[in-house]
């Protein structure tokens, strides 16, 4: 999914389930390197961000290799934040 998580900041967040018996086949790196395509080519969020759990390791990796990176930790929920920022707004 995407979704608007802050409208004034103009942040989308990135999120993806997949049947086990689909997993490690690269379907969700994919869905989620087009997403994140359609989501700053289209909607022009300032960056898209996603929250992980840490021992969630294939969602880190899908994460990463879509191409987020990891920014800060949020402990209160025990996830990660990655985020990509929009190159066409970095200057922002």
């Amino acid at each position: 999914y995407l979704r608007w998580e802050d409208h004034e900041e103009h942040t989308l967040s990135i999120g993806f389930l997949v049947r086990p018996e689909e997993q490690g086949k690269g379907y969700a790196t994919e869905a989620a390197r087009a997403a994140i395509r359609f989501a700053l080519c289209e909607l022009n969020p300032y960056q898209v961000v996603a929250t992980v759990m840490p021992r969630n390791v294939p969602s880190v990796r899908v994460i990463q290799n879509a191409g987020l990176v990891y920014s800060h930790a949020l402990p209160e929920w025990n996830r990660n934040l990655y985020a990509i920022t929009n190159p066409r707004r970095a200057d922002e």
